[in-house]
Order: structure tokens, then sequence, then C-alpha cells
């Protein structure tokens, strides 16, 4: 098999890198070209012709070679980012989604596949988000080279070693000073977990989740995560998947995430349960004055795992808080639910200034169900917002 430094061996590959890296695209693009003529196998090739595509805005022929390097190489991560801004700026966002997530199945940390995907999801409007892409966010360029001279300078091996351990001893010998400095106490305490933080007097435990209640929400989210499967129809599939869609394009969030938690979750095929993935990465919060789908307390402990991510927003009354963190409330009866069995309980790091009997708005997601014991359930909510109300006269 031929070494990677042998398939880029031609000096008109270094040539248009180099013409790349000073924007001169159209004239790297003709000497690649000739070296691509003569080897139509090197993937590198490919990338660079797309390269100088991109950014002289031929979108289909950056296609043509981004698709080809991948071709010739599946993991080749700088490929499917170049055709990952091909197929937004084409309005294929979904498919674009699905380039970016390959690439961070190879490489977890790629500078860009990271930034683009989070900014992808999170983006207000997907028109907008595509309207200011560019290239250079995708795909950069190759660094100019300036002291090409440098490269004929051989350093010796044990001279870098020396170098290397220097500066290693010089940053560790910093930053055991600069911690031994912070408040006066000795930087070895600072690993201490039991010197960092005592356990609070009123807690059960040193920890929230050894708490019972915080068993409980253990299990209640590990629950979640592994809903038991339920099993529809193909018909039935087919008409979630046409729902979510068109949820997703009337920014019905909070509902349409609860359409593809089912469809997830049951025992439709492989390709549906991939489509369903992709339309969950596109799903965002809800606003709390725009959320038209606003489950039941009884609905939501009915199919528990179901209702995973979905936000709730109750009307209630304080109970007590527990822990500081767990604020247990009143189950929603302006919702509909009438079975005492079924407590609320919001996970709230300021719960303790919600005093017995405050009436509040609680906005929050699902985290989880779970039954305690026979006669008491209890549903966990994130809490993301709480509005303290004031009492009626």
């Amino acid at each position: 098999m031929a070494r990677s430094d042998d398939l880029n061996s031609d000096p008109r590959i270094g040539e248009g890198e180099k013409l790349l890296s000073v924007r001169r695209f159209a004239d790297a693009y003709d000497i690649l070209d000739q070296a691509l003529t003569d080897d139509r196998r090197n993937p590198h090739i490919n990338v660079l012709m797309g390269i100088a595509c991109l950014y002289q805005d031929f979108l289909e022929d950056a296609e043509h070679f981004f698709r080809k390097a991948i071709e010739l190489d599946l993991d080749n991560t700088e490929a499917r980012s170049g055709l990952a801004f091909v197929l937004l700026r084409k309005d294929h966002a979904a498919e674009a989604a699905e380039e970016l997530c390959d690439i961070l199945r190879v490489r977890p940390y790629h500078p860009f596949a990271r930034k683009r995907f989070k900014e992808l999801k999170s983006a207000p409007s997907l028109e907008a988000y595509i309207a200011n892409l560019h290239p250079s966010m995708f795909v950069a360029l190759p660094a100019k080279q300036f002291f090409g001279s440098l490269k004929k300078i051989k350093i010796p091996s044990a001279v870098r070693r020396i170098a290397i351990g220097i500066i290693l001893g010089c940053v560790l010998l910093l930053m055991f000073l600069f911690a031994s400095r912070q408040g006066e106490t000795p930087a070895w305490r600072l690993f201490d977990n039991a010197a960092r933080k005592a356990p609070d007097p009123y807690f059960p435990s040193a920890s929230i989740l050894e708490t019972d209640m915080g068993k409980s929400l253990s299990r209640a989210i590990r629950s979640a995560a592994n809903p038991p499967e339920i099993f529809i129809s193909d018909n039935e599939v087919s008409s979630l998947l046409t729902r979510a869609r068109q949820l997703l394009l009337d920014e019905e969030y909070n509902e349409a995430r609860y359409v593809v938690n089912r469809i997830l979750a049951s025992n439709a095929d492989r390709i549906s349960l991939h489509t369903a993935q992709q339309l969950d990465a596109f799903l965002k919060e809800p606003l709390p004055e725009k959320m038209y789908f606003n489950p039941r307390v009884d609905e939501v402990w009915d199919e528990g795992p179901l209702y995973r991510g979905v936000y709730v927003k109750w009307l209630t009354q304080v109970v007590r808080a527990t822990n500081g963190v767990f604020l247990q409330v009143a189950p929603a009866r302006a919702d509909g639910n009438e079975n005492d069995a079924i407590q609320v309980v919001v996970v709230e790091e300021n719960a303790q200034v919600y005093p017995s009997g405050t009436r509040v708005e609680v906005f929050g997601d699902i985290l989880g169900v779970d039954a305690v014991s026979d006669t008491e359930k209890v549903i966990y909510i994130d809490g993301k917002r709480l509005v303290r109300l004031e009492r009626s006269r």
C-alpha cells in the first residue's frame, strides 16, 4: 500500500495549496486539475479541487469533488464538512446535519463540525442562518507558507525532547504556584474534594443523588432514556413522521418532541428511526407564551418515557422544598388531575426561596417518572422558569 506522503508527492499539489492559501482559486483549480488527470484516485486532490470551486461559488462542481473524495476515503472529514456547506446552500439541511454527524462520529472534537451543528440546532431562522454562511466556516484554506526555507533546518530529536521537557516543567511550576496562592490555601488541598465542599448538615446525604428522592430521580432518568418498545403499524409510523415534519415547520416544537419520542420508542424500521433522529436534532425549547401542547398530569404519568423532554406549564402550589433542590408541588388540578397518588417534583436550584403554600406557574421539561411505591408516583420536571403568583384576595 502506498504511503500517504507518496499520494501527495506531486509538486503540483503543493503549488495548488500555495495558490489556495493566497486566494488565487482559479489558478489553483487549473494546476490541481492537471494533477488530478494523472492521479484520479487521490482524495486529497479532490478535496482541494472542491475547495477551489467552493470559494468561487461553483456549488455543483464542489459537490462533485467532495463526494468523489468521500467515495475514495469514507472518513475524509474535510470533504464531508465541505459537502455539508454545499447541502445547506442548496436547502438540504437534514442531509447537511447528517454529514456533520458523520464527521463527529469520526472526530468528536472536529473544530468546524461541532460549532456548525450546535448553531444549526439553535438557529432561530434556518433561512437567515444559511444566508450568512461562508465557506471558511466549514473548510479552511491551506496555511500561507512564508518561511519555506525553515523546513530545511534539522533539529536533533534529543534537543526537541529537552526543549519540550523544559516547557512542560515551567507550565507545571506556574500552575502549582498559582494554585498555592488561591486564598492562601496549600495547593494539594485544591485536589481534595472533601476540603473543597463540606457536607450540608441539612442534607440526609453529602450528595443530593444519594438521598431517597435523588435515587428516585436517577431511576426516572434511566427509565426515560430506555423506554419500553411500543408496537405501531407501518401506516402509523408514516403518519407520525408526516405529522412531526409539519409540527417542526409550524414551530410547534413541544408536540413535535412527543411525536418524535413515540417514533424512536417504536418498532419502526431503521430508515424511519433514522429520519426521526434527524428531526430530533432540529427540535428547540418552546416559548412559554406560545406553548399550545401542554399535557395533563395523568397523561404524563401514563406514558412517562414518551414525555421525556416535553415541556409543561402548570399552575400549582408549593408543598415543601427538600434538600434545597427538590421542590414538591401539588399536582396541577387546573389541568384535570384528580389522582392524589401522583406527586410532582420540580428540580430547582433555588427551591428554598419558595415557602410552603406559594402559588407558582411552573415551566420546564419532563425528566422522567418513577413509582416510589404502589401508592406513591412521582413526575420530575426540570424547572426552567418559575413565576410566583399573587394570592387572589
